[in-house]
């Protein structure tokens, strides 16, 4: 079974700074509610908690944590990547599976091969932070990549891009 990563980065692939995302971008957030809707979204504990509403509404949450002991109301909480793949594998084979984050669980699944596409938002900032996405070598490829557009409210550039796993 493959996944999809979904994240947004600036120039230097900053995710996010203090357990918070670096941009808030409204038609960012609306392509990601639009990508994930009705799929599974996986994601860290730090992830889960740092979201303003949970869980994300027409969505299978599930969480993964090494904390035996925790509790995601509205969540499945797991307690390792192979965990997750199984559950993944066994009951939602028929659905899209996301993760969305955070750097750590990025690093991981991309480590296990264990994804085949990545929408990545790219924001043209150079802000610092303190969790980054991997560097997106030369086994993926660009397959396609949106205008730039602008945010009104952060005066901030970016584009979307999708990246294939290329297929040796």
């Amino acid at each position: 079974m493959k996944f999809k990563i979904i994240a947004c980065i600036n120039n230097n692939n900053v995710l996010g700074r203090d357990n918070d995302l670096l941009y808030t971008i409204k038609n960012d957030l609306a392509n990601f509610k639009r990508i994930t809707n009705g799929g599974v979204v996986i994601m860290g504990k730090k992830t889960w908690e740092s979201l303003p509403k949970k869980p994300l509404p027409n969505r299978h949450n599930i969480v993964i944590t090494r904390d035996v002991t925790y509790c995601a109301e509205g969540a499945i909480v797991v307690h390792s990547i192979k965990e997750a793949v199984t559950l993944c594998a066994d009951s939602f084979s028929h659905l899209p599976c996301y993760v969305i984050g955070g750097g750590m669980l990025y690093q991981s699944f991309l480590e296990s091969d264990l994804v085949d596409v990545m929408y990545i938002t790219k924001v043209d900032d150079s802000q610092d932070g303190d969790t980054y996405f991997p560097m997106i070598d030369e086994t993926w490829r660009l397959f396609y990549q949106s205008a730039e557009q602008h945010d009104d409210i952060t005066n901030m550039s970016y584009n979307f891009s999708i990246y294939q796993k290329k297929i040796c």
